[in-house]
């Protein structure tokens, strides 16, 4: 898991269409080179928020072992 590129939070319904449209918030990882990638699925949005923070400062991926 290596920590190339910035998270985003951004509602489910933006990217998937369908029953569960609008119901809930995706972190999408916006990786330096190649295609986003769907990190994860929330219900709750101050959580999206917190795991896109924690990728952004590096606490998830291999970056947080690099000092």
């Amino acid at each position: 898991m290596k920590n190339d590129g910035l998270a985003e939070v951004m509602p489910i319904n933006y990217i998937h269409q369908g029953p569960t449209s609008g119901k809930g918030w995706l972190v999408v990882i916006n990786h330096y080179e190649g295609e986003p990638e769907v990190w994860n699925e929330y219900i709750n949005e101050e959580e999206a928020i917190q795991e896109a923070e924690s990728w952004n400062s590096g606490m998830l991926g291999d970056k947080r072992n690099e000092r």
